[in-house]
């Protein structure tokens, strides 16, 4: 991930503007969680009528639980050497490199033999989430393959470029650098996933907002 540096310690966390004890990190926090608490709230999120499917409210609190998981299972599967969460960035290589040449080559996680090939915890999460997706989508009743037009297949593949790009210059994709290295309060991430946030809007606006208006 992005590094940055405070008071000479390389990749700090929030917490370590104020010190970097125990005391420091636990009420950086609390402060954090309950202010969250309070503007989540605000929303009221769980006051959602009927909905087809999950509603936002449940939907974050599921991916919550399943980002705390994953910190859990990548340490537990990956050889306890180390928790890399929810992330597609560097797993996608790694998942690459075990279709092309039977191992993951991982530069840090840990690997073990499955078979004949030699894979990591988080190629299991790559492929997890379009299986994932499409039994959501059967389940119900929106699946359907299709092919969309030319323009729009266009956008989205050079999107799909820039998005590559930009994962592997900053480290980490939207969820290895926002929903899992800001759980982690590390100020790289922070910044990755607010200049993530800016870009998203500038496009958003002239894509879509400014062309209606004009």
């Amino acid at each position: 991930t992005v590094s940055i540096s405070i008071a000479g310690k390389s990749n700090a966390r929030l917490w370590d503007i104020f010190g970097d004890g125990m005391t420091e990190k636990w009420l950086v926090i609390a402060v954090l969680a309950v202010a969250a608490a309070v503007f989540i709230l605000k929303g009221k999120p769980f006051s959602s009528g009927k909905l087809k499917g999950f509603s936002w409210s449940l939907t974050g609190l599921l991916i919550g639980i399943c980002g705390i998981a994953a910190f859990w299972a990548s340490e537990h599967w990956g050889g306890g050497r180390f928790a890399r969460g929810l992330n597609f960035t560097t797993p996608t290589s790694e998942l690459m490199n075990t279709i092309v040449t039977g191992d993951s080559k991982p530069l840090f996680a840990a690997v073990y033999a499955l078979g004949p090939f030699k894979v990591t915890w988080s190629i299991f999460n790559v492929i997890g989430v379009p299986l994932g997706a499409y039994i959501s989508a059967r389940i119900l009743k929106e699946h359907m393959w299709k092919v969309p037009p030319a323009p729009e297949l266009i956008t989205v593949f050079f999107g799909g470029l820039m998005m590559g790009f930009g994962g592997i210059l900053g480290g980490g994709c939207t969820v290895g650098q926002a929903l899992t290295g800001v759980t982690t309060l590390s100020f790289g991430s922070i910044v990755a996933a607010i200049s993530m946030i800016l870009g998203n809007w500038t496009m958003v606006y002239f894509k879509f907002i400014k062309p209606m208006n004009d």
